[in-house]
């Protein structure tokens, strides 16, 4: 067994009695004795050649040796080895359960994940570690395993999957939140995994839904889950639990791809880490972006105690993803990077990438090119694209003639028109993964039919365009405000009178209002939804202020009340400033007026803050005025007056001071035109006390009011100006965007005879439901053939941009060592010249000091020859 060296021996049993205070009096000198043999004991075993697996030596005061969790972690599973030094299966199942438990990744990738091991583990102990890796949110042995044998196939049984959802996640703040807030009180009598998909359409909503909330899907899940619970119930009768694998014995229903409600589930349990490394897996990578970015939005609104900051970062940087894989396909493959984003997906009901990048406001992946090409191609319809096409638009619809002459048609748009191949080797796409672009339509179509179009088809295409509809209702909407305030200038006919020009406005606005209730209707989900969706935007809000109040007024001007029948001409007036606000929105399709629409929509909500902050100053000093300047008897005071107390004040922020009447006010003369006696009968007004104080505080409100907050309101201007103008293209595109969306749903009839096409609409109303869907989410069909390869190309495109990624973070973490090697150079430098200066330092001391030293021995023996 050997043994130790006697001073080695006297150390180590030194060591031991202070470590284990086996020196303190109440342990005799015989149990230190017997304790001291035993340990030593021990340690001569341990120390043995063939137990050297035991023993890892570890200096704490080494400055390398700065990581004593891994050191731990890495003499365990040293020890876990079996004697004969060879590693067995148990033994690297035991080690990775304690890097597991560790959560050191690192240290399992490169001491049990290594080329020789391939294969040693079983499916069923990677697939356990793997849910509990997923559970805990070991996102980086999530990774790994999924590296190394672990298969995302594992989760296609909604039995394996549904586990996701069930443990643990009462421990999870983000989820119990989710299930409380959503689940409960949106589902009812549905089982736990369709509650939990219901829960989800609900927070991502905008038309979202799952292929798991199919009618056939849920109709499969009942039946196993009618299964399981006999199976339970069966289990609980018996006292026991249900084992797994009696629930894989109900036939649970199998998922195509379970990677995406995996990745949303992570999402769900505010699993950041996680969900990025969900996000490489499965298909359709841009949108599983935009809708992390939606998700995190809509939580952030209906579930509370949620840290808003976190919720940000998470939102950007899935929006810098979604964004940076767009510029990535577009720089590969234009064409089929525009069919991409337009393309229907599967797992988004009837939206596009594009259409969820509307979903999620992600206004830069709006305002690129390749999503700008798509709506241009949207803006001009069955229009081939040409320069000037919105001027030569305009034209056509003066001149209708001259539209089959001056445009070329097709009614499948530039999209998807194929794009040549280019062998040149100095491309600057990416050749390796360059999918070429295949024409939407068969081989067998030839080219030049798509372009052979009757006068009929032609015009059809043209007045469908949305920018001929945009043309259209502006035209005839400019036609309406001439007529409109043509006809409030004049008075109002009496109620047995109504002209013409009157009921040609009243089938105007209820064109309008058909048109609005349209749009209400066509939203999805529930009444009160859809309202809300529609209230989301200013326009909208206008429409219903100048439907209303044009209805209300064509109503009252039928009384023979004259007093009702001005008031039916007052919100005539009224309802004239509305429609012409309106107008506002026809202008943001202008590239030059779009931004300044943008930025007095910005604006707006600062003003209404700031005026409440003015509104207060205004009323403290409207008092001081009316009470000084103008005092009246107390039973004379009306609620007229208390308005009237910021009419001066108001009007004097803008440089009306009316001196002159405060100086009136201040030389009344007692007895003659006022009072100082209380006086009830008296005709006098009382006597203003201290009036002339009046312009003194008239001094003291013009610099707040001038000076103070006017300046606090120009400062406030300026700066979302320039935050506005900075991003004006952006945001112009984006609100181009809108209007255009806006026009391609509409009816190609302008009112007033947009009434006569909804009628029409009724006939065909579901068929018109899922046109407007399908314009909303932005969509076109294209064969699955088609779709499988622009799935290829997203794939191929990831991994070149996850390659991306990796050279990125190599080159930052470079750069930072790099960065750390100089400042410690330089660090080195500044000690050395400090040292150095020590040592000059030192040597001039030294001379100092030798030479005090000879002066002290020179004085000295001058002393002595001097006694001497």
């Amino acid at each position: 067994m050997g043994h130790f060296d006697p001073p080695v021996r006297i150390k180590l049993e030194n060591d031991m009695l202070n470590a284990y205070g086996w020196n303190s009096p109440r342990f005799t000198e015989e149990e230190r004795r017997k304790n001291l043999d035993k340990q030593m004991k021990y340690l001569k075993e341990f120390c043995a050649k063939d137990n050297e697996r035991f023993m890892t030596i570890y200096s704490i005061t080494d400055p390398y040796n700065n990581d004593l969790d891994k050191a731990i972690l890495g003499a365990l599973i040293k020890a876990i080895q079996s004697g004969d030094g060879k590693t067995t299966v148990a033994d690297l199942r035991d080690q990775l359960y304690f890097a597991v438990k560790w959560n050191r990744p690192d240290t399992a990738e490169k001491n049990i994940f290594n080329k020789n091991r391939q294969g040693m583990f079983d499916q069923k102990f990677l697939s356990e570690l793997f849910m509990e890796c997923m559970l805990e949110n070991k996102h980086e042995f999530v990774k790994l395993l999924l590296k190394n044998g672990v298969s995302i196939d594992m989760f296609k049984n909604v039995a394996v999957l549904e586990q996701l959802f069930i443990y643990k996640n009462h421990e999870n703040e983000t989820f119990e939140q989710f299930v409380s807030s959503i689940v409960l009180q949106r589902t009812k009598n549905k089982p736990f995994f369709l509650a939990m998909m219901q829960g989800l359409k609900h927070l991502i909503s905008g038309g979202f839904t799952s292929s798991l909330l199919t009618a056939k899907f849920e109709n499969n899940y009942s039946t196993y889950y009618a299964a399981r619970m006999v199976e339970e119930s069966k289990a609980t009768i018996e006292g026991r639990e249900l084992p797994f694998d009696k629930v894989l014995e109900c036939n649970p229903p199998e998922l195509a791809d379970p990677s995406f409600i995996m990745f949303v589930w992570a999402i769900l349990m505010n699993y950041h880490d996680m969900a990025k490394v969900l996000w490489r897996y499965g298909d359709n990578y841009i949108a599983k972006a935009l809708i992390a970015m939606r998700m995190y939005t809509n939580m952030g609104e209906m579930l509370g105690n949620i840290d808003s900051d976190d919720l940000e970062e998470h939102t950007a940087d899935f929006a810098e993803m979604a964004l940076e894989m767009l510029q990535k396909c577009h720089k590969t493959n234009e064409t089929d990077c525009n069919q991409m984003i337009v393309s229907s997906l599967s797992n988004c009901s009837s939206h596009s990438i594009l259409g969820l990048a509307v979903m999620s406001e992600h206004e830069e992946f709006i305002a690129h090119p390749s999503s700008q090409m798509v709506v241009d191609e949207m803006w001009s319809g069955g229009i081939k694209q040409c320069e000037g096409l919105t001027v030569k638009a305009l034209i056509c619809v003066l001149f209708p003639p001259l539209a089959c002459w001056l445009f070329e048609f097709d009614d499948l748009g530039n999209i998807f028109e194929t794009s040549p191949k280019d062998d040149s080797e100095d491309n600057n796409k990416d050749n390796a993964i360059r999918i070429t672009s295949m024409s939407y339509r068969q081989d067998s179509v030839d080219e030049d039919d798509k372009r052979n179009y009757s006068c009929f088809q032609k015009y059809y295409l043209f007045y469908t365009a949305p920018v001929t509809k945009f043309w259209l209702n502006t035209i005839f909407f400019y036609m309406f405000l001439l007529l409109f305030t043509f006809f409030v200038l004049g008075e109002l006919p009496p109620k047995n009178r109504i002209p013409y020009l009157e009921i040609y406005l009243a089938m105007f606005v209820l064109s309008i209002t058909t048109e609005e209730i349209r749009q209400v209707l066509t939203e999805s989900g529930k009444l009160s939804k859809k309202l809300k969706e529609y209230f989301t935007s200013i326009w909208n809000w206008l429409d219903a202020f100048g439907i209303i109040l044009f209805w209300i007024g064509f109503g009252m001007r039928f009384s023979d009340d004259q007093t009702m029948r001005n008031i039916a001409r007052l919100f005539y007036i009224l309802d004239v400033f509305f429609w012409f606000m309106r107008v506002l929105n026809v202008l943001t399709i202008s590239q030059r007026l779009g931004p300044l629409v943008a930025i007095i929509l910005k604006m707006i909500p600062d003003v209404l803050r700031f005026f409440w902050i003015w509104f207060l100053f205004m009323i403290a000093f409207g008092v001081i005025t009316k009470s000084v300047s103008t005092p009246r008897k107390f039973k004379e005071v009306t609620w007229r007056d208390v308005v009237n107390v910021i009419d001066m004040s108001y009007w004097q922020t803008y440089g009306e001071l009316f001196l002159e009447d405060l100086q009136a006010d201040a030389d009344l003369v007692e007895g003659i035109n006022c009072t100082w006696e209380f006086d009830e009968e008296s005709d006098l007004p009382p006597c203003p006390f201290a009036a002339h104080s009046s312009i003194l505080f008239l001094a003291v409100y013009m610099v707040i009011g001038n000076i103070l907050l006017m300046n606090l309101l120009i400062a406030i201007f300026s700066s979302v100006y320039e935050e506005v103008n900075s991003k004006a293209l952006t945001y112009w595109k984006n609100k181009r965007l809108d209007v255009i969306v806006e026009f391609h749903t509409r009816p190609p009839l302008p009112p007033p005879f947009t009434v006569f096409y909804h009628l029409f609409l009724l006939t065909r109303w579901s068929a018109h439901i899922l046109d407007v869907k399908a314009s909303k989410g932005l969509t076109l069909k294209i064969t699955s053939e088609r779709l499988n390869e622009l799935l290829l190309f997203e794939e191929e495109v990831k991994e070149e941009y996850l390659i991306d990624l990796s050279y990125r973070a190599n080159v930052d973490l470079s750069q930072q060592l790099r960065f750390m090697q100089e400042k410690m150079e330089d660090s080195i430098k500044r000690m050395n010249d400090h040292v150095c200066n020590l040592e000059t330092e030192s040597k001039n001391t030294s001379a100092q000091l030798q030479d005090i030293k000879d002066m002290l021995l020179a004085l000295t023996q001058s002393k002595s020859e001097e006694s001497s």
